[in-house]
């Protein structure tokens, strides 16, 4: 089985040209860790200059990477959904960015 995840720049939505290729896996479980790893750099980046979840799905949309998998022999398709992730998972990325940029309690800046 071969899963190949590719990355379309949200920045260039629809230019295909635009589009990169992450790396090819044997596995799905391979492949979505992949995709997850891609989708945590990109959101913290993104994050920096973001205050709530809903602005981060935003800016994501507009300039983010969006992985997704497909197959390259048949094997069956990866359920996925680099939207439903960021959703998900965006409150969790602000909170973890914002405590990082936090001085430790009693501390001044």
């Amino acid at each position: 089985m071969a899963y190949c995840v590719i990355v379309d720049d949200l920045y260039h939505y629809m230019d295909e040209d635009a589009r990169c290729e992450a790396g090819v896996f044997a596995t799905a479980d391979e492949a979505l860790a992949c995709c997850i790893r891609i989708l945590q750099s990109d959101l913290k980046a993104i994050a920096a200059s973001c205050k709530t979840a809903d602005s981060l799905y935003g800016q994501w949309l507009s300039f983010g990477e969006d992985p997704f998998i497909v197959t390259t022999d048949g094997s069956p398709p990866v359920e996925w959904s680099s939207r439903q992730y960021v959703f998900a998972h965006g409150a969790e990325v602000i909170a973890s960015v914002q405590g990082a940029a936090s001085p430790p309690d009693g501390a001044t800046a």
